[in-house]
């Protein structure tokens, strides 16, 4: 198989396992959300918490009147995107610093990342691109953090 063909298997397969995540989702009663996401994560090596706000996303959208086909054309990403927009948009508290210890360099490292995609992506608030950094860890599974870290931990 070439590297081209091997990646289109991978998009393929994602796809697919979204669109029985869509289904799925449909078939399950929101009260069963956090025992099927139990028992899927146990099954599929896939973290609990993140199919439990997966299926979470899924039910809002589809009690918001979005079909099961517009979820799976438009994909997770846009579903978590969604999911996250309208729950920062439900929130009546202040936002609130976030404070960490860290080298200096580090701080400006991270800083300087932060812009950067502020500038790629044209984000103006700090909040987009926590959204943004959210919905990019919630469509990565413990397996590829694990990996992502290498020699880090």
């Amino acid at each position: 198989m070439t590297h081209e063909e091997t990646a289109n298997a991978f998009v393929a397969n994602s796809r697919g396992q979204w669109k029985m995540l869509v289904k799925l989702a449909r078939a399950t009663p929101p009260r069963n959300r956090m025992q099927a996401a139990s028992t899927l994560s146990q099954a599929a090596g896939v973290g609990k918490s993140t199919l439990a706000r997966k299926l979470e996303a899924i039910h809002l959208a589809q009690n918001a009147g979005v079909t099961d086909e517009d979820l799976i054309e438009r994909g997770q990403r846009w579903t978590l995107a969604k999911f996250v927009t309208d729950k920062k948009n439900g929130r009546q508290d202040a936002q609130v610093c976030l404070k960490w210890l860290v080298a200096p360099e580090i701080r400006d490292a991270a800083h300087e990342n932060v812009v950067r995609v502020g500038k790629v992506l044209g984000f103006t608030t700090s909040n987009q691109f926590w959204q943004w950094w959210n919905s990019q860890i919630e469509l990565t599974s413990d397996e590829e953090l694990r990996h992502s870290a290498g020699s880090i931990r």
